[in-house]
């Protein structure tokens, strides 16, 4: 998949590149993204402000905001395919700010 990354603390890091597609573990959905916003929590990251990476990836895929398609889906869960959803990953700032908290 085509991401949108940077490597974390290095200013000016940002590309786009090819990912590995996710694999889902038991119990999770898989995701098509089909739209993700990019807002100024990630122009701070890119900035090389703050940001980490997965503990498993040299870079982060920036975009936290996104609109989805779900792929799969464990039997019984509360997504099933083709369902529309939206999803927010949570990046407080170093600071602890009023709204990082």
């Amino acid at each position: 998949m085509r991401a949108v990354t940077i490597v974390p603390r290095e200013a000016d890091s940002l590309r786009v590149q090819e990912v590995p597609d996710p694999a889902p573990a038991a119990g999770e959905a898989l995701v098509r993204v089909l739209e993700s916003g990019l807002c100024g929590t990630d122009a701070e990251i890119t900035a090389g402000l703050y940001g980490a990476a997965p503990p498993d990836s040299p870079y982060l895929i920036l975009g936290h905001e996104n609109l989805g398609i779900v792929e799969s889906a464990p039997t019984g869960s509360a997504v099933t395919p083709g369902d529309l959803v939206v999803s927010t990953v949570r990046r407080p700032c170093p600071e602890g700010c009023l709204p990082c908290r």
